[in-house]
């Protein structure tokens, strides 16, 4: 199954996703707000990697998307 190309309505459309990524980036900056130092070195699954390499990884990306990076 293809996406929907430009022009298609769900193209046109991007008012839920950017819903669902505010719910997304909200939900990360309240888990963030909860940790602690020790915490935010905790290792993950991604070897190699901690909690704050992965969230600031992700906030990278984002910020790159958006041109800011």
């Amino acid at each position: 199954m293809e996406s929907p190309g430009p022009g298609t309505e769900a193209a046109a459309a991007p008012e839920p996703i950017i819903a669902v990524l505010e719910q997304v980036w909200a939900a990360l900056d309240a888990l963030g707000q909860q940790l602690g130092e020790e915490q935010w070195k905790t290792p993950t699954d991604c070897p190699g990697w901690t909690v704050q390499d992965n969230l600031a990884h992700i906030a990278g990306r984002e910020l790159a998307l958006l041109g800011l990076r």
